[in-house]
């Protein structure tokens, strides 16, 4: 079942819907239409508040054993890294077409990522599939930006996770060790750090793809001092 991909059928739910309540409607657009600008245009002028893009496409994996589909449908949506470019892709049209917020989702693994998705038009970032590595993440970085309001920037453990589901690399980290930093980016991957701060650095740079979160993690320390640190003990990544 493909729904949301025709402007007019898009155009008549909205129609149907908004008249209901006065609440904020957010519409999410599916990737699999042959122009999303036009189905986002349909939803703006019929009087959504703001949309959000983009949900799974349709795929399908195979149990290795009997070859058969894993799902009973037999597809399901694929999201995560995979469908990170066509995300960047389709918010920039959107972007290009529609005055009303854009929420930017597909593939968020890291900060740079995060980014991407704001300089294609995001005007917000949610994360999903990452989710699932720790589902209350969101909830303890929240509690230690309340708890430290004189923090500048947070980092904490790590793990990796093999096709399976199992763990099999944890990285329990110290509190800050200048030396250590100096040797390895102990910050990486899911480093939460101040909006302030950033800006007043600048942010990501240009030429050092590969490395921005080291090089970000460096200058951000660098300004806000080594007392502004957390270290959050858990694997959060």
């Amino acid at each position: 079942l493909v729904m949301g991909a025709d402007p007019d059928e898009v155009a008549a739910l909205l129609q149907r819907v908004r008249p209901l309540t006065d609440k904020p409607l957010l519409v999410k657009l599916p990737p699999n239409a042959s122009d999303v600008a036009a189905v986002a245009v349909a939803a703006e002028q019929a009087g959504a508040t703001a949309l959000s893009l983009i949900n799974t496409l349709r795929g399908m994996a195979l149990d290795p054993k009997t070859g058969s589909p894993w799902l009973g449908g037999p597809t399901g949506g694929v999201s995560g890294p995979a469908v990170r470019a066509i995300a960047l892709a389709q918010l920039h049209a959107v972007s290009e077409a529609t005055t009303i917020p854009l929420i930017g989702m597909g593939g968020v693994q890291s900060g740079r990522d995060a980014l991407d998705l704001i300089r294609a038009g995001a005007d917000l970032v949610a994360v999903g599939t990452e989710s699932f590595r720790d589902p209350v993440a969101g909830s303890r970085i929240a509690a230690e930006l309340a708890a430290h309001p004189d923090t500048d920037i947070f980092y904490s453990d790590e793990d990796k996770i093999d096709a399976r589901g199992r763990r099999f690399s944890p990285y329990f980290k110290p509190d800050w060790n200048p030396d250590l930093f100096l040797a390895q980016n102990v910050i990486s991957h899911l480093g939460v750090y101040r909006r302030r701060l950033v800006e007043a650095i600048g942010g990501f740079r240009t030429g050092f793809e590969g490395s921005q979160d080291y090089d970000l993690a460096l200058r951000a320390i660098e300004r806000a001092g080594p007392a502004r640190l957390r270290h959050i003990p858990h694997i959060l990544y």
